[in-house]
């Protein structure tokens, strides 16, 4: 009977420790898919970027500062690079206009690194003449420009892009001398709106998720790079690791899963 007990006694601290390692925010941290498990993170990051957004280094910084490897080609390398190496790839903001004819030149390839597995982080955020707003993205979307939103939502505060590994709340995204430049048209099927945008273009998306096959991609039309590397929302940008509706579960999801569900 005692060794009956104490055996009890160890499964039911073993839970409840393991319980703890995962508690988050409230009552306890539920993960909106199985990649945004905390601390979860890329560990091989590919970023095109032919020159600086704005003459900011944000993505390189931040991937640096959480010890992310990564290589960085310019769009020339586009059609060349095995992307299939990468667990996330990065399409940085405001670039030339060859940039984004490239892009559009190899959209197939990047649409099939999403279809078999891949994340992809799509900053389409440029200058207003910028021939971003008329490319159609991996995806199928154009990215639009209107007047400088300074005012956007956070419609899904509990989704893990505004909670790993930083909190981010919708008044850290208010005020950037554009927030936003605008939001989308022809949208992937089943976008996940993140933040909207709340003047000129009332309650339109600025932000959203998509699943791409085993795959899918964040979409920013917010600079992100503008506002540096020690901003929550472009830490958590672009460290987030997006997935498809069916991803493959891992032994720790599934933990999560049966302590949470």
């Amino acid at each position: 009977m005692r060794t009956a007990l104490i055996v009890a006694l160890v499964v039911l601290c073993s839970v409840g420790a393991l319980a703890n390692s995962f508690s988050g925010p409230g009552n306890g941290f539920v993960p909106v898919k199985p990649h945004s498990v905390p601390g979860d993170q890329p560990t091989n990051v590919c970023v095109f970027m032919d020159e600086l957004p704005w003459g900011y280094n944000t993505v390189e910084e931040v991937l640096v500062a959480y010890s992310v490897p990564y290589d960085l080609y310019n769009s020339a390398s586009m059609g060349a690079v095995d992307l299939s190496l990468y667990d996330k790839v990065i399409i940085a903001s405001n670039q030339s206009d060859a940039f984004y004819t490239n892009l559009a030149a190899f959209r197939a390839r990047f649409e099939d690194y999403m279809d078999g597995g891949g994340c992809m982080l799509m900053c389409c955020a440029a200058y207003s003449a910028s021939t971003s707003y008329s490319t159609v993205w991996p995806g199928g979307f154009t990215p639009t420009t209107v007047d400088c939103i300074n005012t956007v939502q956070i419609e899904l505060p509990a989704h893990g892009l505004f909670n790993q590994p930083m909190m981010v709340v919708s008044a850290d995204l208010q005020g950037w001398d554009c927030s936003s430049h605008g939001d989308f048209i022809n949208m992937p099927a089943g976008p996940v709106v993140l933040v909207t945008n709340q003047e000129f273009v009332f309650d339109t998306p600025t932000a959203f998720e998509f699943d791409w096959g085993m795959g899918g991609a964040l979409v920013l039309n917010q600079p992100i790079d503008w506002v540096g590397s020690t901003h929550p929302y472009a830490i958590n940008a672009i460290l987030y690791m997006c997935g498809g509706s069916n991803p493959v579960e891992d032994s720790t999801w599934g933990i999560v899963k049966a302590l949470y569900r």
